[in-house]
């Protein structure tokens, strides 16, 4: 594995992480836009992930099923 798939990979982790604190109210968009280091547009980059990332469960689950 090269190094910028290593790096993607981790990101990839660490919002999988943050978003699940986030649905369980552990942590706000904020507080979690902040830990993945979004800067300017914090609430913005975070919702926009966390709607990406609901739409590649719900592809998930609709292929399996």
């Amino acid at each position: 594995m090269r190094r910028t798939e290593y790096l993607q990979e981790v990101r990839r982790m660490r919002f999988e992480e943050l978003y699940l604190s986030w649905q369980e109210r552990r942590l706000s968009q904020e507080e979690a836009a902040r830990v993945l280091g979004a800067c300017c547009l914090i609430n913005k980059c975070y919702r926009r992930n966390s709607i990406l990332r609901k739409r590649c469960l719900i592809k998930d689950v609709t292929e399996a099923g």
